[in-house]
């Protein structure tokens, strides 16, 4: 009964937004049009993203105008759960905001890093990045080197992780990414341990302990295929948490001779159990279809529970990359049926 009444109240207004959720259907509709315009109208017919469209001019459209839309709509539902939260509900999804804060730190180190890419577009964040953020956007967004970044980050919980890397000789976009993913993810399963327990907690860890178990094997998988990481320096990239990935079967996944060896251990896992055949190139579409049907498989059993916030907000994140692949997709023209191979529904 307790937490009907916690949760019944953003239950139903969660259940009243997710009817503005894409819709399998119009994935598959979206995917068979010619151009960017094109699915920008369909988009304006759904009544999350009418409002949101109605001021882009598709004759002059670029591509960082959709995509600030998208991002804008995301962070307008997450603003709505947030006014309609009691306060425990609020302590959570201000521990879920850090990664948004992450993928923004990303974003301005890729343009560091990579000064050719697409440039930071205001209205991504604004005024929702100031009301939840500790971050200063005004700082960031003129860093010119990364050093620069992060001194900017001063007194915020991300600087500390990232003036440890000043300690290597050059480090890469890919040594920040990972320390900024390393950072979140330790952050969130200790925090959360402390803020819930019973069911609620339960849930917590099935679906971020095998989001940090599936993140681990890909980092391994790639570290190992693309980029010849020594196996000490692989173990220093991983995330210091296990939940049904053995610390052996780290070992032996990072230790593997070669890429047949690592499969082969990765039929051992606990996870290969979930894929009709598992390998190390089908790692990415395992790990988005599984943590997807891990979210909607917790709010079905618990649906007056964090579940549903956490739910909503995976589903919302989730239609964001789907749309964005899509326009990319379509952009580059891309057949139907290869566009759908990458939607996650």
């Amino acid at each position: 009964m307790g937490n009907l009444l916690t949760y019944g109240g953003i239950a139903t207004k969660i259940r009243a937004m997710q009817k503005n959720l894409i819709k399998p259907e119009d994935y598959r509709e979206l995917v068979l049009l010619g151009s960017v315009p094109e699915a920008v109208n369909y988009l304006r017919t759904k009544r999350a993203y009418q409002h949101l469209l109605e001021s882009i001019d598709e004759a002059h459209l670029h591509r960082g105008d959709v995509e600030a839309v998208l991002v804008r709509s995301l962070y307008k539902d997450f603003s709505k759960l947030y006014r309609f939260s009691g306060l425990k509900q609020r302590r959570f999804l201000d521990m879920y905001f850090r990664q948004y804060d992450i993928i923004l730190m990303k974003f301005f180190l890729r343009t560091i890093f990579n000064p050719t890419d697409e440039a930071w577009n205001p209205q991504m964040a604004g005024e929702f990045f100031r009301k939840h953020s500790t971050l200063d956007l005004e700082k960031l967004i003129t860093a010119k080197t990364v050093d620069e970044f992060v001194s900017d980050l001063s007194g915020t919980e991300y600087h500390k992780p990232l003036m440890h890397l000043s300690q290597m000789e050059h480090p890469t976009l890919f040594d920040y990414e990972m320390t900024l993913d390393l950072f979140y993810f330790s952050y969130l399963w200790k925090t959360y341990h402390k803020m819930f327990k019973g069911k609620e907690l339960t849930t917590l860890r099935e679906t971020y302990g095998s989001m940090i178990d599936l993140l681990n094997i890909q980092w391994i998988y790639r570290a190992k295929k693309y980029y010849r990481i020594s196996n000490a320096d692989i173990y220093a990239l991983l995330i210091p948490i296990r939940f049904k990935l053995k610390q052996v079967q780290i070992a032996q996944l990072v230790e593997a001779a070669d890429m047949n060896e690592f499969d082969h251990v990765l039929q051992t896992t606990y996870y290969a159990k979930r894929a009709d055949e598992l390998n190390g190139a089908q790692l990415e579409s395992l790990y988005n279809n599984l943590i997807y049907k891990m979210h909607q498989l917790a709010k079905r059993r618990n649906p007056y529970s964090i579940a549903c916030i956490n739910s909503y907000l995976f589903e919302k994140g989730q239609e964001i990359d789907n749309l964005t692949t899509i326009l990319e997709s379509i952009r580059y023209g891309l057949q139907p049926a290869d566009i759908m191979k990458y939607i996650i529904i």
